[in-house]
């Protein structure tokens, strides 16, 4: 993963899984900037069944996260 404000690598600092099957990673990058992503299992109607979509959450709800 990359961080979307600067470009810099990235690591995982916390994975939470929620009831509907969701999962929401908090990252910080090597620049510091925190960002989110939420990760929705999609069921599709082709001849593949099931696919992952990660989509961005707004970066400055993560700012809470204490490093």
């Amino acid at each position: 993963m990359i961080c979307p404000e600067c470009n810099g690598w990235c690591e995982v600092k916390e994975t939470r899984q929620r009831a509907n099957g969701s999962t929401y990673r908090r990252y910080v990058c090597a620049n510091g900037h925190l960002f989110s992503t939420k990760e929705v299992v999609v069921a599709g109607r082709s001849k593949n069944p099931v696919g992952v979509l990660s989509a961005p959450v707004n970066p400055t709800r993560s700012k809470s996260l204490a490093l």
